[in-house]
């Protein structure tokens, strides 16, 4: 489902702040290292901050989010091409892998979080609190949308009301907003 993927997004990108990396003393790089060692290290730890990642993708339930939102969009692009041959959707369903989406969002992560930050967030989502953010996340988020319809469509209609009775709009116009916002007339 499009709403658990934006979950994920959202719930790392607030819970970011949550889990500040402590001040840690790294000790000093002996001066004498050969430039031979040192791409090995950095290809060593990248390998690691690219496991890390995977172990943080998985503890969020990405892979799950992918599966749903690709079956939501599935049945979104069947609805809004019915005429298309159903063997085609299949194909296009079984070429959309969550673990290749996932191989393609790790640079993502790698761009915006330090090693550090990766193994932070680890700890945040195997802590009791960060499982509940997991869990309570896709309901806030829900709720949030359900709000934030509601609010928009009140907006539009008292505006498009005050156009309407000040004669800016016609009552035609003012019908066809409406019901393209999903309101309905209170006067």
């Amino acid at each position: 489902m499009k709403t658990r993927f934006t979950v994920l997004v959202l719930v790392l990108a607030s819970t970011a702040s949550l889990a500040q990396q402590a001040a840690t003393a790294k000790p000093s790089a002996p001066a004498q290292k050969s430039a031979a060692q040192k791409p090995a290290t950095s290809a060593s730890a990248e390998s690691a901050k690219i496991a890390d990642i995977r172990r943080l993708l998985e503890l969020t339930g990405s892979r799950d989010m992918v599966n749903q939102m690709k079956t939501v969009m599935m049945a979104q692009f069947k609805q809004n091409a019915p005429s298309m041959p159903p063997e085609m959707f299949d194909e296009m369903m079984s070429e959309l892998k969550a673990e290749d989406l996932e191989e393609s969002m790790i640079p993502v992560y790698s761009k915006h979080f330090t090693a550090s930050d990766i193994k932070q967030l680890i700890a945040f989502y195997q802590s009791p609190f960060g499982r509940k953010v997991m869990r309570e996340m896709p309901s806030i988020i829900s709720e949030s949308n359900e709000v934030g319809i509601h609010w928009g469509q009140d907006v539009v209609s008292r505006v498009a009301g005050r156009w309407r009775d000040q004669g800016k709009i016609t009552q035609r116009a003012y019908d066809q907003l409406m019901n393209a916002s999903g309101t309905e007339d209170e006067h």
